[in-house]
């Protein structure tokens, strides 16, 4: 059964944008949409730890990048 949703965007040159990659894709805006919706539902069924998410950031952190990626993370995760 088919369903509508309607979503507020208020960035024109994103929803354009968006409408052009669907067409590129040979996919409609509502196809990418759910596919996007169901891969967020999929995510937060299985809770990423912490060590993982953190480690998406420790190669920044080494390499001499700016701190505040790092920073944000200890305030956000009470690290």
């Amino acid at each position: 059964m088919s369903l509508k949703l309607t979503l507020n965007i208020q960035d024109k040159e994103l929803i354009g944008a968006a409408k052009t990659f669907a067409r590129s894709q040979n996919k409609s805006l509502s196809v990418l949409v759910e596919n996007i919706l169901r891969g967020l539902v999929k995510q937060e069924k299985k809770p990423v730890s912490q060590n993982k998410l953190l480690g998406a950031f420790i190669s920044d952190k080494t390499s001499g990048e700016s701190d505040s990626k790092w920073e944000y993370l200890k305030e956000k995760f009470d690290l």
